[in-house]
């Protein structure tokens, strides 16, 4: 796999925290997986393989109510890494959940 990236998450000599980003099929109901480390170690899971369940998104028969996006992004040390604070743009005032939140 190509794309597996180091992330920004703390590191000591028994942690390291990769990410990936991985296409999941509309059609798949779980993924499973394991892990290694290039060099012949496995971690199966006990031979169990790991599995995360895959929730499908329920259809909404109400309003469509557009995503928010980050307005701002502030980085801060913390426990050995970073801490990523995100600020979100503020809910377009047709959206029902921003409307109720109003009053």
């Amino acid at each position: 796999m190509d794309n597996v990236t180091p992330t920004s998450l703390w590191r000591s000599d028994r942690a390291d925290w990769w990410g990936v980003q991985l296409h999941i099929p509309q059609e798949a109901e779980d993924v499973h997986f394991c892990f290694t480390d290039g060099n012949g170690t496995w971690d199966s899971n006990f031979g169990a393989n790991y599995a995360l369940s895959i929730q499908k998104q329920a259809q909404s028969q109400g309003p469509t109510i557009r995503p928010r996006t980050i307005a701002h992004e502030e980085g801060l040390e913390h426990a050995g890494g970073m801490l990523h604070v995100l600020t979100l743009t503020k809910r377009d005032s047709g959206d029902k959940i921003s409307d109720r939140n109003a009053k």
